[in-house]
Formats: C-alpha cells, sequence, structure tokens
C-alpha cells in the first residue's frame, strides 16, 4: 500500500493530498469494493439487503480499524482505548446506513444495490472525521496537552 500511496503522491498535474486523506481512500476503497462485491454476492443468494449490510458491516468494520489504525493513522494509544471508540463509532455509523437503507428502499422504493453503494460512500467520509478526531486522535491529543 505504501508503494500505492507514494506513486499517487507523484502523479504530474495531481494537486498535492494530505497523506491521511489519501492512505484512508487507499484503505477505503480496496476494503469497500470487497464489501460491496460480498453485500451483492449475498443478495443474490436470497439474503435480506438489510442483513446482508449487516454482515459485511461487522467485517469491513474490522478490516478498516486495524488497516486505518496502524497504516492511516499511526495510531499511538492502546488498542482498547482506540477500540472503544471505534465501536461507538461503528454503531452511529451503523444505524446511519441503517436509516439510510430504510428511507430510501423501504420508503422511497429505490434499488438497495444503488442505495448501499452511496450509502458507502456517505459513511466513508463521516467515518474518515471520526476516526481523525475522535477515535484515533483522543489520546495523542492528550499526550500533547501534557507534553506543553
Amino acid at each position: 500500500m505504501q508503494k500505492l500511496y507514494t506513486f499517487m503522491s507523484k502523479c504530474p498535474g495531481k494537486p498535492k493530498i494530505d497523506k491521511q486523506v489519501a492512505r484512508y481512500i487507499i484503505v477505503g476503497v480496496a476494503s469497500n469494493a470487497i464489501a460491496y462485491l460480498l453485500y451483492l454476492a449475498l443478495t443474490r443468494l436470497g439474503v435480506g439487503y438489510k442483513t446482508a449490510m449487516s454482515c459485511i458491516y461487522v467485517i469491513g468494520a474490522a478490516i478498516n480499524f486495524y488497516l486505518n489504525r496502524k497504516w492511516t493513522f499511526s495510531a499511538a494509544q492502546s488498542v482498547r482505548a482506540g477500540l472503544a471508540r471505534y465501536l461507538l463509532a461503528l454503531a452511529l455509523g451503523y444505524i446511519l446506513n441503517l436509516i439510510w437503507l430504510f428511507i430510501f428502499v423501504d420508503l422511497a422504493g429505490w434499488s438497495h444495490e444503488l442505495v448501499q453503494a452511496g450509502a458507502i460512500v456517505v459513511i466513508a467520509v463521516y467515518f474518515f472525521l471520526i476516526n481523525k478526531y475522535y477515535v484515533h486522535a483522543a489520546l495523542r491529543n492528550i499526550k500533547r496537552k501534557a507534553g506543553r
């Protein structure tokens, strides 16, 4: 993944992109593409779209927590502290995704495949912000204040 980030940062004509944002995008695109393909496979096998979303959410969350903690945000706090915050953020993200499906599929009658694809993008923005400013940054900020 580091090679891909280095390649992206050297592309001519590309504006400079924040290192964390680039890494988050790489992790997110890879994990969400796999999760979305699993979602489509599960729904094609007859699993309900809300159940399929719930299954892939757990898998995607575990992968994203590990990769974003280690590679994207280089978190220094204990796994326990970061994990507790992540689980809270994850629960809110899950509820947002479920509400998104309910509104646009159940009430509006849109295609669940398209709605879930859109939800992935919206929830990814939410997760970047919550990961950067709450999940992986909390103890780093405490350490900075203590060093003053």
